[in-house]
C-alpha cells in the first residue's frame, strides 16, 4: 500500500490524527531502520500507517503497545478496543506485519533490537509521556527517531516532555505537522 492509499484507508479508522500528521508519520517511518514501536494504539489509526510503511521494506514490524482498555486522555476507561483494532489490522491486510502487545509500555520487556521510530500516543499527562519514552529509549540509537502525539498547549505533559528531550542536547527537532513533532537522536 503506498502513502496516498495508506492515508486514504487511515482516514476510514475512527480516531484524531489528520492527514497530514499521517503523511509525517509515514515518511518517519520509511526514514527509519530497525523496529517501530508505537505506544498508544488505539482503534489502529496510526497503526496502519506504519503497517504499511513496514511493508515497502521486507522483515520490518511495527510493535503496537496498547493494553485496550478503552481509556483515552480526559476520559474514564471505557470498553476494549481490541477487537476494533484487530478489524483495522485485518481490512488494511497488516497482520504479518503489526504485533500487538495488549500491555503498558513498562510491561513490555523489549528483545527485539534497535528501534528505528518510537511514536509515542498514549495517556498525555507528563508521567505517562515520560514513562513510555523512558521505557523505550535505551533501544533508540543514534540517528532513530522519536515521535509525539498531540503535542500542543492543550496537552502540556507532552510539550514538557519533548522540551526536556530537546534540551538535553541527545535529540533534535526533525520536522513537525499539526500536533506531531518528530525528534531525531543525535547522541
Amino acid at each position: 500500500m503506498d502513502k496516498d492509499r495508506a492515508l486514504d484507508f487511515m482516514e476510514t479508522v475512527e480516531g484524531w490524527f489528520t492527514r497530514e500528521e499521517g503523511a509525517l508519520l509515514f515518511d518517519a517511518a520509511l526514514a527509519s531502520s530497525g523496529a517501530i514501536v508505537e505506544v498508544g494504539s488505539w482503534k489502529g489509526r496510526s497503526t496502519c500507517l506504519l503497517g504499511a510503511a513496514a511493508k515497502v521494506v521486507a522483515g520490518r514490524r511495527v510493535f503496537a503497545v496498547d493494553p485496550h482498555e478503552g481509556e483515552v486522555t480526559g476520559g474514564a476507561g471505557g470498553p476494549s478496543t481490541f477487537e476494533e483494532f484487530q478489524d483495522t489490522l485485518v481490512r488494511a491486510r497488516l497482520l504479518l506485519e503489526v504485533f500487538p502487545f495488549r500491555r503498558r509500555s513498562y510491561e513490555v520487556e523489549w528483545s527485539w533490537g534497535p528501534i528505528g521510530l518510537l511514536f509515542i500516543d498514549g495517556l498525555h499527562d507528563e508521567a505517562n509521556v515520560r514513562r513510555d519514552f523512558e521505557h523505550f529509549e535505551p533501544h533508540v540509537p543514534a540517528g532513530g527517531f522519536a515521535a509525539f502525539h498531540d503535542c500542543q498547549y492543550a496537552y502540556p505533559g507532552v510539550i514538557a516532555v519533548v522540551e526536556d528531550l530537546l534540551g538535553s542536547g541527545r535529540w533534535e527537532h526533525q520536522a513537525r505537522a499539526n500536533s506531531l513533532s518528530v525528534l531525531r537522536r543525535v547522541s
